[in-house]
């Protein structure tokens, strides 16, 4: 006859959804993007991907695939479709870069487009900016820096056994 064993409690360990950080961030992120997708595609007939890559090549002039993709913390082929899209509407151009990767700018009618979208991103960010002071939302930036400086640091972690 066997004894039966002793069952050990088990402590609960739940989230604090309403206030954990990275869940919080990719909600945001999630619903900003496509809340902003759907309004770019309805009046602009472009995503919010294709919206990143103008708006990057807005700022540096001309980038390849892999550098919009390290920015962003977004996929290669997502860029490599959007880029794809933007050509065929002739948004954006290409060249010979380094190697065998090509560099893409913009055209005239990029940046057209591109000046046309940046008033509603903006406006949308006034929306989401407001209840904030000038001073809040210069802390907010300054914050958000150090997070994004922090990641190499999170994704150390990941090679730790828990």
């Amino acid at each position: 006859m066997t004894t039966p064993k002793k069952q050990v409690a088990r402590k609960k360990v739940a989230l604090h959804l309403e206030e954990y950080v990275p869940g919080l961030l990719t909600w945001l992120s999630n619903k900003l993007a496509a809340s902003a997708s759907q309004a770019y595609r309805q009046q602009f007939g472009l995503g919010i991907v294709e919206w990143r890559i103008l708006a990057y090549l807005a700022v540096y002039d001309w980038g390849t695939g892999a550098q919009m993709s390290q920015l962003m913390g977004m996929d290669k082929s997502a860029i490599s479709r959007g880029a794809s899209f933007l050509q065929t509407k002739k948004f954006i151009k290409s060249r010979a870069g380094f190697g065998r990767n090509l560099e893409f700018g913009l055209t005239a009618k990029g940046h057209e487009i591109h000046d046309r979208i940046i008033r509603l991103a903006l406006a949308r960010q006034d929306a989401l900016l407001s209840g904030l002071s000038k001073k809040d939302v210069s802390v907010l930036i300054s914050h958000l820096h150090v997070l994004l400086g922090n990641l190499p640091s999170v994704d150390a972690i990941e090679n730790r056994e828990y």
